[in-house]
């Protein structure tokens, strides 16, 4: 994976291309052994821009699954995910809404509701969308 971090030219030359301005803000944000996800201000909006590393063959699977998966998500009115704004393939971005939250670190009754409320969701999809070819993750 390519070291983007908070002072990489590179990152923020995609995230300004991605939000169609000059000038943007741009965060690392910690974790992600997968990819890196970063805060993104421009213009008074927030945005995550996620950067998915190449697979070890080069293709762009994890990209392809969670792009396909968030839009099939946003057609089904699945709120707890964030819409997407704009793609880059070539760079194995994607840029997205920001979703204010909090990192979970202790669970109750209300997350596990939560929870079951987002897998019911994924399975309503699936179900309504069985003629598609559904992706599975990665």
């Amino acid at each position: 994976m390519r070291n983007f971090d908070n002072n990489n030219q590179e990152v923020k030359d995609i995230a300004s291309s991605l939000c169609k301005t000059a000038t943007v803000d741009v965060t690392a944000i910690e974790g992600g052994r997968n990819s890196r996800i970063y805060r993104v201000e421009s213009k008074g909006n927030v945005f995550a821009l996620k950067y998915f590393r190449p697979d070890k063959d080069g293709k762009r699977e994890r990209f392809e699954a969670e792009t396909t998966a968030l839009s099939l998500f946003a057609k089904g009115r699945v709120e707890a995910t964030p819409r997407i704004i704009a793609k880059d393939e070539p760079n194995n971005c994607v840029l997205m809404e920001w979703i204010k939250g909090e990192r979970v670190d202790h669970y109750g009754a209300e997350e596990i509701k939560a929870s079951v409320a987002f897998l019911q969701a994924v399975h309503d999809i699936a179900r309504k969308e069985s003629g598609q070819k559904i992706r599975r993750a990665t």
